[in-house]
């Protein structure tokens, strides 16, 4: 019987979160070995040290169109916000505020897309005519290089701010995972509501990001230097 007993516990300790983060060694570890994240479960995240994680992306706003007071409302606001709400129930919450450079990609595309409209028209035309809208093709190109040439010189940034929520996964078996997956969506549906409550009067807004969207904050919060 103990035999069987001692069996059972030695299978249930495979199904435990035992992984511990190690000091980084710079200019040795790869990307993968400093990471804690295991991998992404919908639009969650999954980590080592057995957490799955959700991110929430709040709108910005334009201080500069409210007077001091308004100012300070928000700032009153939003700080009531944080401390009745995080920190709440077994997950674990982080408030991140950083600046990144404006993703222009639907500006190029629409221009792209203008660009072989304005294109396909002109081939349709008579030959002798088609010379009218080379004028207009070639401002919409330069549209196309401008934007792009912005984008790539990541001179233009904009402040992004960001809820992470999370909620402890009890082992590593796919009961716990959803069980896990059900907590953090209560946990995503009242503060992404609270929060949109209190500061709803700003025209300030809080979404769940997709798991692709949250794999490119994360992709662009990397610094590959190691510095």
């Amino acid at each position: 019987m103990n035999v069987k007993k001692n069996s059972l516990q030695e299978k249930l300790k495979n199904y435990e979160f035992t992984y511990v983060p190690s000091p980084i060694k710079k200019g040795k570890d790869d990307i993968e070995a400093m990471s804690i994240i295991q991998g992404q479960y919908q639009d969650f995240i999954v980590t080592k040290t057995g957490y799955l994680l959700s991110m929430i992306e709040i709108s910005g706003l334009n201080l500069d169109l409210l007077n001091p007071e308004e100012q300070a409302d928000v700032f009153d606001d939003y700080n009531a916000f944080l401390i009745a709400t995080l920190n709440e129930g077994t997950g674990k919450q982080q408030y991140i505020d950083r600046t990144t450079t404006v993703n222009l990609n639907s500006y190029v595309l629409y221009w792209k897309k203008r660009y072989l409209t304005v294109k396909e028209q002109q081939n349709q035309l008579p030959k002798e005519e088609q010379a009218q809208l080379t004028p207009l093709l070639n401002l919409i190109a330069s549209y196309v290089h401008y934007y792009q040439e912005l984008m790539n010189s990541k001179d233009m940034t904009t402040k992004q701010h960001l809820l992470i929520l999370s909620q402890k996964i009890k082992d590593k078996t796919f009961t716990s995972l959803e069980f896990a997956k059900q907590e953090l969506n209560e946990q995503i549906r009242g503060i992404t509501k609270a929060l949109n409550d209190t500061l709803n009067e700003y025209d300030i807004h809080a979404n769940q990001l997709s798991g692709a969207e949250y794999k490119q904050v994360l992709q662009s919060m990397i610094n590959y230097t190691g510095d």
